[in-house]
């Protein structure tokens, strides 16, 4: 190795290292969103030794593991859960050097950087839901198809196998990976096929997977095996294992409930919400992604070229046509977008020249300010719905209530001191008051209730008003969460002044913020 290639790759390794800390340092500064607190209430669960039981509405059981795996290194924290899921977000984000012999370095630093410092990709980094372990298995099994594509190992076709049992137990979203990548491969041989193409690769690797079939069969198994361990939580529930099979006509089933959720239309907005999106935070990895595609279709055609704009087009189409849509959703169609465009971009040369100042300098601001935007969505405005990709997000009145009644707790003993929650207020709470006796999790209540503390959402308090005569309120109402949603384009129309006072400054337009409210009483001495 030269000392060009040792400086090279110490200047990688300083990259990598920053990427890791902006996605470890201040985790716990927001409080748990309500998908967090359930993610984070379950993994505990688990860490006690009271088992999990699989729920599609809550997605597959790794992330639950995972959970219960920080709390047993790192701590039981809302910083200490999210950091599997950070330390997820960093390994895509060092996953482009795996492709580095196949399209060089420069575009392997250039998919590190669009990646590391993407405001919706380092948001979602620090977010503890499932996206991020399915981002790393979605890249990986691409990657292992391109090298079984290239060359017909059979020990490929091995690690297919287990990197697509970690993305079924992962989120029924791998139903859509793997139909990206059936249909690339065996579409793509098809396409060789009928309309006699010169090259024949994907042909050919159909064609292998008959002589290979003792690794094929054991790739199935190995999938088969994985996910029912999973599944079954190490064997401790089979009905995890029936609800996980591929029944799509079964609304229990994982496959089932989500695709009855398509005429739901939960998030309720347009088909184009994701391009929103990432006009408004993604305008360079767009802007590029979109110019790499159109110069890797026609300009110039490779096999890994050919693969990153199928899974681009192909998850833009799904996604923006699936009837559930959020703000964090954006990212599965954002990572091709990047890795597109720096597979396009790494053919760019630059010459620096006095009239090439000007533009240059254009392109330097406009990074920069790509930049502040993930700064200010991941640490200046975590917790404010006004951000698009915030969406809704639970407040740090949560917190100070819940250190309120856990302190008390301390102070006098957890045997005396409980609560009665009302159901609305279930989560986040069942994951800030765990430890603490919780009476029920009711919407009505019948009788006089007997807990230290009683928490009652704004919309129930005055049918529990009569039965509260025995509690003093403390202070007055907080709010659980708050929130502001777009308004849908069809009802009334964005117009460019709105959304650019958005872009620059965050101002809202359309709907007004909203929030859930919630009284705390406490029992009279």
């Amino acid at each position: 190795m030269t000392k060009t290639e040792r400086g090279i790759w110490f200047g990688i390794g300083l990259f990598a290292l920053a990427a890791l800390v902006i996605r470890l340092v201040h985790l716990g500064d927001k409080p748990l969103h309500h998908d967090e607190s359930l993610h984070a209430f379950y993994g505990l669960e688990i860490f006690r030794g009271h088992g999990y039981e699989y729920n599609p509405i809550t997605h597959g059981p790794l992330l639950f593991a995972l959970v219960a795996l920080t709390d047993w290194l790192v701590g039981v924290s809302d910083a200490g859960v999210r950091v599997g899921t950070a330390l997820f977000g960093w390994a895509l984000v060092v996953m482009p050097l795996m492709l580095r012999k196949d399209w060089g370095v420069r575009a392997s630093l250039i998919a590190m950087v669009l990646l590391a410092l993407s405001p919706n990709m380092l948001y979602v980094s620090r977010f503890l839901r499932h996206d991020p372990l399915m981002h790393v298995w979605t890249f990986a099994l691409v990657i292992a198809l391109y090298r079984y594509i290239r060359v017909h190992r059979p020990a490929t076709l091995v690690l297919i196998g287990i990197l697509s049992a970690f993305a079924f137990s992962t989120s029924e979203t791998s139903y859509i990976t793997f139909f990206m990548l059936a249909t690339f491969l065996f579409g793509g041989a098809l396409f060789e096929t009928v309309f006699k193409r010169r090259s024949s690769q994907l042909r050919d690797t159909v064609r292998s997977l008959g002589k290979n079939w003792k690794a094929l069969l054991g790739m199935c198994a190995i999938f088969a095996g994985m996910s029912v361990v999973f599944y079954s939580m190490f064997f401790t529930n089979w009905e995890g294992v029936k609800t996980a099979l591929p029944n799509p006509f079964d609304p229990n089933s994982g496959l089932g409930y989500w695709l009855a959720q398509h005429d739901v239309r939960r998030g309720g907005q347009p088909w184009y919400y994701y391009f929103l999106s990432l006009s408004l935070y993604e305008f360079i990895p767009l802007f590029t992604g979109v110019v790499g595609a159109a110069y890797l279709v026609f300009k110039k055609r490779t096999l890994l070229g050919s693969m990153l704009v199928w899974w681009l087009i192909l998850f833009l189409v799904i996604y923006s046509w699936a009837g559930e849509k959020f703000p964090w959703l954006v990212t599965y169609p954002l990572i091709p977008l990047i890795l597109v465009a720096a597979y396009a971009l790494k053919d760019i040369t630059i010459r620096i020249r006095a009239r090439a100042i000007i533009p240059l300098t254009m392109v330097a601001v406009v990074f920069f300010f790509w930049v502040y935007s993930a700064f200010r969505l991941s640490f200046q405005n975590p917790d404010n719905p006004k951000e698009f990709a915030v969406y809704v997000q639970t407040t740090k009145d949560v917190v100070r209530v819940a250190n309120l009644i856990r302190s008390d707790a301390l102070l006098r003993g957890t045997g005396m001191v409980d609560a009665h929650v009302e159901a609305e207020l279930t989560w986040p709470f069942a994951w800030y008051l765990a430890g603490v006796p919780i009476r029920s999790y009711d919407k009505e209540l019948s009788a006089p209730p007997t807990a230290k503390y009683v928490l009652v959402s704004q919309s129930r308090e005055p049918q529990w008003q009569p039965y509260l005569e025995t509690y003093n309120k403390v202070g007055e109402r907080y709010q659980l969460r708050s929130w502001w949603v777009p308004p849908i384009a069809r009802e009334r129309a964005y117009t460019l002044r709105e959304l650019t006072d958005y872009f620059f400054d965050r101002t809202i337009w359309g709907n007004s913020e909203g929030a859930v409210l919630f009284s705390v009483y406490e029992r009279k001495q």
